[in-house]
Order: C-alpha cells, then structure tokens, then sequence
C-alpha cells in the first residue's frame, strides 16, 4: 500500500508484535458495560416520563387558574335584576313569556329565580384592580 518499506530490523519488530495475542475484555466486564449502558438508557425515560408529567401538570393548574379568575371576574348580574322585580312582574313575564304553563309551575319558577338570585351576593361585579391587589398582590389575570 506504502511506496517505502521499513528497514529490517523495524519490519522484524513489527512482525514481532504482529504475532503477539491481542488481550482480551473479560465476559464479565463486557455484560457490565450492557448492564449499566441499559440503566442508563432506562433512567433517561423515567427522567423524559416526568418532565412530560410535570409540564402537564404545570399546564393544567395554570388553565385551572385562569379559568377560575375569569369565572370570578365575569359578571352575571345575579344580585340586581331579579330583585328590582316584584313577584307578580316576574309571574306576569313568564305567562307572557311561556303561555303553556299552569299558575303553580309559574310560581314555582319565580320563587327559584328569586332565590337563585341570592345565591353570591357578595359577587357584585367583576374584580377591581384595587380588590385583587389588596388580596393576592396580583394584576388581575395573570
């Protein structure tokens, strides 16, 4: 393959350790290596399994979070509008409204929506800067 040749005394040194046995790994050094090369392989699963895990946590309380502030936050009037009403407007509303219904389901149907109506009271409104600030040290929403 080369252009050059060795001197002799070199090539027979080369030739000379050539012939000489190539030591070899012991079985039990060789099934350690694929022992601990599997460990090693298992435990970088596990490590990608729980940083999957714990991403989807992460992800799942912070919609958790913003859903329940913006349910906080949304008004849904219950506190005014049926109270400003008296019981004979409401059951005159649900006649016009629902003409096939007899006196006492229409009865029925105003005390609930005036009941419904005092189920949070203390929920007036959305939240201001001021309320949120004051109890969590929050911008609202975030």
């Amino acid at each position: 393959m080369n252009d050059w040749e060795l001197p002799e005394d070199l090539q027979r040194l080369e030739d000379e350790l050539k012939a000489l046995p190539r030591p070899a790994l012991p079985a039990s050094l060789l099934a350690g290596v694929g022992r601990d090369t599997r460990v090693r392989q298992r435990g970088d699963r596990h490590r990608r399994w729980y940083a999957f895990v714990a991403g989807a946590a992460a992800a799942t309380l912070l919609w958790a979070n913003l859903s329940f502030r913006a349910a906080i936050a949304t008004d849904l009037h219950l506190a005014e509008q049926p109270q400003q009403s008296n019981m004979t407007e409401l059951e005159e509303q649900l006649h016009d409204l629902f003409p096939d219904l007899d006196d006492r389901e229409v009865h029925r149907q105003v005390v609930m929506i005036r009941a419904g109506s005092r189920i949070a009271p203390g929920l007036q409104g959305p939240l201001s800067t001021e309320r949120s600030h004051h109890s969590t040290d929050m911008v609202p929403f975030l």
